[in-house]
């Protein structure tokens, strides 16, 4: 059944990824239909229990890309509409503009006779016209009333509000996936796509390979790191994390404790303190009070060559 938002339903499934998705929910729903989870063994519960994991860490990846892209689509107008009724704005005030041009030769004339009949009346000072001067205000002021944003379109003030409406979410669910979002999904500019701000945990993000606790702890560590770390070590620190995080052995963690062996949220927290006391030693711990008594600020940390050199390995925090 097409969304009720859809001027034309008949064209609810024709992108082959929709239609592929909603297949793979009838399948689901097929599969899980009648299943009695009291009744399977332990093992099978187990297994279950991992198989619908491994389909919702996919599900939710995509949730917290498609919220994002929902909510970039409501910052911005429809460039087509925009540019459309900017052309009819300015048509309009271009004629508006030939007419009081009209009225102002009128104007002037009348003015020169009366100037004939009385020479010593003072000519009034020519004035360009108001249009002339307003005309890109005009186009703009068009633009944006012509060109609602995807949920002023849709009757919604917001595009958190619309995807509150439309998916049944919270407010501080959609902010939560919109932060994520941000960091690990796909950024555009003009019309073109770049890359993530954390590449990695975005293609782990998608790939299902991480959940979004993991995603979120990982992005808190990054952050964390960002302005106090040299990019390299930021980009191995997101390597360990998502290796971490989806169990997968990397040159990183090749040969570590824990290595292969999928860590937990709190796990992943812990080695995010173990790499910041690492790399920004000073940004870990608290600043101490000078010996005159005045709190003294950290500096901030300078990585050096070797200091980069000997963070080549992350932090050993194997679960117990």
């Amino acid at each position: 059944m097409a969304p009720m938002f859809m001027e034309n339903p008949s064209e609810a499934s024709s992108n082959p990824v929709i239609a592929a998705v909603e297949q793979a929910r009838d399948a689901l729903l097929a599969a899980l239909s009648g299943v009695s989870f009291g009744l399977l063994g332990d093992e099978e519960s187990l297994s279950m229990l991992l198989a619908i994991e491994s389909v919702g860490g996919v599900v939710d990846g995509a949730r917290v890309l498609s919220t994002s892209d929902v909510l970039r689509r409501s910052e911005y107008f429809d460039a087509a509409a925009a540019k459309s009724a900017a052309e009819t704005a300015v048509a309009q005030a271009s004629s508006a503009q030939s007419a009081d041009r009209s009225a102002d030769r009128s104007a002037a004339e009348s003015d020169a006779e009366a100037q004939a009949v009385a020479p010593d009346s003072v000519a009034p000072d020519s004035v360009a016209p108001e249009g002339a001067a307003a005309t890109p205000s005009v186009a703009r002021a068009a633009a944006s009333l012509a060109a609602p944003t995807l949920a002023r379109r849709l009757g919604c003030r917001s595009g958190v509000e619309l995807v509150c409406t439309l998916a049944r979410l919270s407010r501080s669910e959609v902010r939560q996936r919109a932060v994520l979002g941000e960091k690990a999904g796909q950024r555009m500019l003009l019309g073109r796509p770049l890359a993530p701000t954390y590449p990695v945990l975005g293609e782990a993000l998608q790939g299902g390979e991480l959940g979004l606790e993991q995603s979120r702890v990982i992005v808190q560590v990054l952050d964390g790191l960002r302005s106090s770390v040299l990019v390299e070590d930021l980009d191995r620190v997101e390597r360990s994390l998502v290796a971490s995080g989806s169990g997968a052995i990397i040159p990183e963690t090749e040969g570590l404790p824990g290595a292969g062996i999928a860590f937990a949220p709190e796990l992943l927290r812990q080695q995010g303190i173990q790499w910041k006391a690492r790399l920004a030693p000073t940004a870990a711990r608290p600043a101490r009070p000078r010996p005159n008594g005045a709190a003294g600020s950290p500096s901030a940390p300078s990585i050096t060559a070797a200091t980069a050199s000997t963070a080549g390995s992350p932090p050993s925090t194997a679960p117990s």
